[in-house]
């Protein structure tokens, strides 16, 4: 018997001896029984729109008392993501027989209001409805809507960018926020974007008498650097109140419109 033989049988028994264990081990292993469900939900900020018990309540009847052949990891997946408030999902099942549910919370950035009792949130993805018993401390938009129609019954996952000429408006509107959120002068002070007519952009503080002209959503820092320096300039000859507009669609300078 040649060496070469007696290694190919040596081969040919070990690779059988594993493929049997192999096979056995994964026969135990979906045959075992669904052991816990455990739920980690990531928050973009400290509002919570949805929590453990509602994904659980979701995906717990195609979960429990089934055996790991049985449960399918899409479908969980799947009826996670048909929560409106969930941007992603991912489910993994442990050796032990646990399921692990990653979720992601969308982050609403603007809450578009129709009239004085219908709104919706929006952010980079597309509308998604408010949560009746939760609400999310996020700027306001009124005024001339753009599609005011197509917005409070939107497909659940539509794209902003994709959507038709109209909405152009609105993917505007999320970075002029976005631009806002990562201020925290600008994030604390400011309350609503009032959007007129002629498509310009009115900004109403929170906390000062007056309302800002941001004008057409471009060049967002430089305006926003000629408002700082004005504010500075009004705090320190406490007139921040006299005026009740500031116009900062001019180039290079902040007009002012006294009461």
């Amino acid at each position: 018997m040649t060496k070469n033989f007696k290694r190919f049988i040596v081969y040919f028994l070990v690779s059988s001896i594993l493929i049997i264990v192999f096979a056995f081990s994964n026969k135990e292993y979906n045959n075992k029984t669904i052991n816990n469900i455990d739920i980690s939900i990531l928050y973009y900020n400290k509002d919570t729109l949805i929590t453990a018990q509602e994904i659980k309540n979701t995906v717990e009847n195609i979960i429990t008392n089934r055996k790991i052949f049985q449960v399918d990891p899409g479908l969980i997946e799947l009826r996670c993501m048909n929560i409106p408030w969930v941007k992603s999902a991912e489910v993994f099942i442990t050796l032990d027989g646990n399921i692990l549910i990653n979720v992601v919370q969308r982050n609403p950035l603007l809450r578009i209001w129709k009239n004085n009792e219908q709104s919706i949130y929006l952010d980079y993805s597309g509308f998604f409805p408010l949560k009746e018993d939760r609400s999310t401390r996020v700027i306001n938009v009124s005024g001339y809507i753009p599609a005011k129609e197509f917005i409070l019954q939107p497909p659940a996952k539509d794209s902003v960018k994709n959507t038709d000429l109209h909405q152009n408006m609105f993917y505007e509107l999320l970075n002029l926020a976005n631009y806002i959120y990562k201020d925290d002068f600008l994030n604390a002070i400011t309350e609503q974007f009032y959007i007129q007519p002629d498509k310009e952009i009115c900004i109403e503080p929170k906390i000062f008498n007056h309302t800002v002209l941001f004008g057409k959503i471009e060049n967002i820092e430089e305006k926003f650097v000629k408002l700082k320096t004005l504010y500075s300039y009004l705090f320190e000859k406490n007139e921040i109140n006299k005026y009740k507009l500031i116009n900062l669609s001019y180039k290079d300078q902040a007009v002012c419109t006294k009461k």
